[in-house]
């Protein structure tokens, strides 16, 4: 599954309307294989999705941030979690021996699925395909994320966390394959106002009065940061004469 959580708006066909709440049809495939679901709450966020992905070589890896305290696992080892071993808390002696190493010191070039700082994660303990650290950056050790890779191509993720961005009273945003079902007070761009008389037949607002509408037909507007491509076309070299031979 992509990672954006944003259904397509333009594929999405509002079925049951009532103001603030929407049901619609997301048939868009394969994007719609999965689950995704997105509640903010004032300045509480959490997001939770499950899907498929392209295959991996991976047996099983997750990745686990709650506050200050950092787990990951996997298995074989990767790049986001390298092969390390402790003596004692915060003594790591393999690949190097070291005090109070952090991620970057095992592996510079770590990957970093959960946008957890590796400069900032102290390995606290490790044995081999499973490593423990202190996340102590604040305020982005703020919140709880996690994320699952189990048979290679099956993903689970979450977080919740605290944002200063995007406040608003209550917001709920999901899909589960072909089903997509949202609510926002107040509404928004993504959770328009809208009410059906039946199925598929939108009569509010009443400028947009029609039958399969889409949530895009209802008045949604792109984000602010979108911006539209301009094509300067070359123009063509002016033609000149050539002066006219004598006989």
């Amino acid at each position: 599954m992509a990672q954006d959580t944003e259904s397509d708006l333009g594929t999405l066909v509002v079925c049951n309307a009532c103001f603030c709440c929407l049901e619609s049809c997301y048939c868009k495939f394969p994007e719609c294989c999965g689950c995704v679901e997105k509640v903010n709450c004032l300045c509480c966020e959490c997001f939770e999705s499950c899907g498929l992905i392209e295959p991996r070589c991976i047996l099983c890896a997750g990745q686990t941030q709650c506050c200050c305290h950092d787990y990951r696992y996997s298995c074989p080892c990767s790049d986001a979690v390298p092969c390390a071993c402790t003596l004692l808390p915060f003594c790591l002696i393999c690949p190097k021996c070291q005090c109070c190493a952090t991620l970057a010191d095992i592996n510079p070039g770590i990957s970093n699925e959960l946008n957890v700082d590796p400069t900032a994660v102290t390995v606290c303990s490790a044995l081999c395909c499973c490593i423990q650290g202190c996340y102590c950056k604040c305020p982005d050790c703020l919140g709880c994320a996690a994320f699952c890779v189990q048979l290679c191509c099956c993903r689970s993720e979450c977080y919740q966390k605290i944002t200063c961005e995007n406040i608003t009273c209550c917001k709920c945003v999901g899909h589960c394959c072909c089903f997509d079902s949202r609510c926002a007070v107040p509404c928004d761009e993504e959770v328009p106002v809208a009410c059906t008389l039946c199925p598929f037949l939108v009569v509010v607002p009443c400028d947009k009065v029609g039958c399969c509408k889409t949530i895009q037909d209802l008045g949604y507007t792109p984000p602010p940061y979108a911006t539209s491509v301009v094509v300067v076309r070359a123009q063509p070299a002016p033609i000149t004469q050539q002066p006219e031979r004598a006989p």
